[in-house]
C-alpha cells in the first residue's frame, strides 16, 4: 500500500512538475512526518490505556487478596 502510494505520488508530480525533485522529496517528508506522529500518538495511547487496565486489575487482585 505505502509503495502503491509512492508510485502514484511520484507519477502525479512527474507529470506536472518533471524538474521539481525537491518538492517531490518535500511532499513525501511532510506526509512520513504525519504518519509517524499519527502512529506515535496512536501507539502511546493504546499503550496508555494498556498498562491502566492491567494497573486496575492488579490493584483489584490486591484489593481481594487483602480482604
Amino acid at each position: 500500500m505505502f509503495l502503491v502510494f509512492i508510485r502514484s505520488l511520484r507519477i502525479i508530480f512527474h507529470g506536472q512538475y518533471p524538474t521539481s525533485r525537491n518538492f517531490f522529496c518535500y511532499c513525501l517528508f511532510c506526509w512520513y512526518w504525519v504518519v509517524v506522529r499519527v502512529a506515535a500518538s496512536a501507539a502511546i495511547m493504546l499503550y496508555g490505556m494498556f498498562s491502566l487496565e492491567v494497573m486496575r486489575s492488579l490493584s483489584h487482585r490486591i484489593m481481594m487478596g487483602m480482604i
